[in-house]
């Protein structure tokens, strides 16, 4: 499941990942609905893996996913 924040609002959807097979797992296909998925390119990961940067080729989305609610800036 990805939680996030929507107007104020805490909501949460199920989607699956699929690896884009030699991509080192940078390149992925997201499901929210089926049949359709999206490309879900890693572009920043932290060392300690706390955070990671996502985002879409031609820009349609970014998205920063944190382990912890909040982040230092």
């Amino acid at each position: 499941y990805t939680t996030y924040k929507r107007k104020g609002k805490k909501k949460s959807i199920r989607s699956k990942l699929f690896v884009v097979p030699g991509t080192g797992n940078a390149e992925m296909k997201a499901q929210f609905v089926w049949p359709f998925k999206a490309d879900y390119w890693v572009i920043e990961l932290s060392e300690d893996y706390s955070y990671m940067v996502v985002g879409h080729p031609k820009k349609k989305f970014l998205f920063i996913m944190s382990r912890q609610p909040f982040m230092d800036k």
